[in-house]
């Protein structure tokens, strides 16, 4: 597994896991001690929208490149909710798209392309 100097293959799937179950386990002892009640209401909007972004996101990833993905799946997303606000959710693909070009590309030096140009949509 390694240790945080020297990561194994295992290390951070186990820590991620462990993180998770963590928050899972939190979040029932406060759903067991609370008695609010929660609205079981179904968004068919996002249900439907969600996948879309996803599947547009992996399709454009190597198409068009990282940042036009980023900013699809972001707006995308922000659709499926039921109080968007186009100026707000412009800023936020913005800053998002930067953030995550910053944490993937250049943090963890992932090998997408930031653009394609020509796009290529091409299906393989």
């Amino acid at each position: 597994m390694g240790t945080i100097l020297r990561m194994g293959s295992g290390y951070f799937p186990t820590i991620l896991s462990v993180l998770l179950i963590g928050f899972g386990i939190a979040l029932m002892l406060r759903a067991l001690t609370t008695t609010e009640s929660i609205d079981p209401g179904w968004s068919f909007k996002a249900l439907i929208i969600l996948p879309i972004a996803f599947a547009l996101f992996g399709f454009l990833l190597d198409r068009a490149g990282f940042v036009p993905a980023m900013f699809i799946l972001i707006l995308g997303s922000a659709i499926a909710g039921n109080e968007f606000r186009l100026v707000e959710v412009l800023g936020l693909a913005i800053f998002m798209t930067v953030l995550s070009i910053g944490v993937f590309i250049y943090g963890l030096g992932l090998p997408y392309p930031m653009y394609v140009w020509p796009p290529n949509f091409k299906i393989h």
